[in-house]
């Protein structure tokens, strides 16, 4: 049974960049921030950890259905329902993040570049989309940078728990980027004997691999902090500081000597602290600037 202040006490153990960066909301928007991220997590917990497929997609069959439906039956929906009531235009990317989700089933290997960036927008670019009006946006021009900056937040993630990911049996890496290799082949000195290459070699793919994954997802943050300007201008700063804060994961993701880090790379809060206060330059400029305002959604 849900309580008052449950979405906020899962974003705050689970999220805790977006905790972190909510504080600069003020408290109705960082509520209603904290349900739809509640509600992604939900989700995305079901799709990771349910292992009974058939309960996996029953579960998740039943979230679809009750968003497209609007049904109240379903109580682990019914905060997000009542969001869906005050935007309407979050139902679309609710459902295709649902969707996404049900695809994404263990034994996934992504192939090419343009495979990642669907998924990214199926999984995380409807995040940005989902967000998007509650920050404020209120035009079409912005949605794209809403979603890319959810898609360059995604490759963040996908860099940083690549062994995690193996270790569920999924590979987001595209096959293409590695030779067309599987990743659990050149992470292992079987796979690579296999391969015919050493083993410093195949991880040296995947190191390759994973810095283009970076760098693609550094332009999507520049290209999604570029829009921030159609968001509300008080919600602008706290959204600066989420997208630079995750940025920072991607100087964790390659130790110093070109290997993979097998610790998950993390933000300590003192970075964070850190960052906030270099992007504290931007306060007056995220203020004053009017609303980007052209054609309403």
């Amino acid at each position: 049974m849900m309580n008052g202040t449950d979405h906020l006490r899962v974003m705050s153990k689970e999220g805790k960049t977006f905790y972190f960066a909510a504080r600069w909301l003020c408290p109705e928007i960082r509520n209603q921030v904290a349900i739809a991220y509640q509600f992604c997590r939900m989700v995305d917990d079901i799709a990771d950890q349910v292992t009974d497929l058939k309960l996996r997609e029953e579960s998740l069959g039943e979230i679809y259905d009750t968003i497209a439906s609007g049904s109240r039956r379903n109580p682990s929906c019914h905060r997000i329902l009542e969001l869906v009531d005050d935007f309407p235009e979050i139902k679309t990317p609710l459902l295709r993040l649902v969707s996404m989700c049900r695809d994404d089933v263990p034994g996934r290997i992504i192939q090419t570049e343009a495979e990642l960036f669907d998924y990214a927008q199926g999984v995380a670019g409807t995040v940005g989309l989902l967000m998007y009006p509650i920050l404020g946006g209120t035009v079409l021009e912005g949605r794209a940078a809403a979603a890319t900056l959810g898609v360059a937040m995604q490759y963040s993630n996908i860099a940083r728990d690549v062994i995690r990911d193996l270790e569920e049996n999924r590979q987001y890496l595209p096959k293409e980027w590695l030779n067309n290799h599987e990743l659990k082949d050149l992470l292992s000195a079987p796979g690579c004997l296999k391969l015919g290459i050493s083993r410093g070699e195949g991880e040296m793919l995947v190191v390759d691999a994973i810095k283009k994954l970076l760098n693609l997802a550094d332009e999507y943050y520049e290209r999604g902090i570029n829009g921030l300007g159609y968001l509300k201008a008080r919600n602008r700063f706290a959204i600066r500081v989420a997208a630079r804060c995750y940025q920072a994961i991607g100087n964790r993701v390659i130790t110093t000597d070109r290997k993979i880090n097998l610790r998950r790379a993390i933000v300590p809060l003192r970075e964070k602290c850190l960052i906030t206060i270099t992007q504290a330059r931007w306060i007056g400029n995220d203020l004053l600037t009017p609303r980007l305002e052209t054609r309403p959604l």
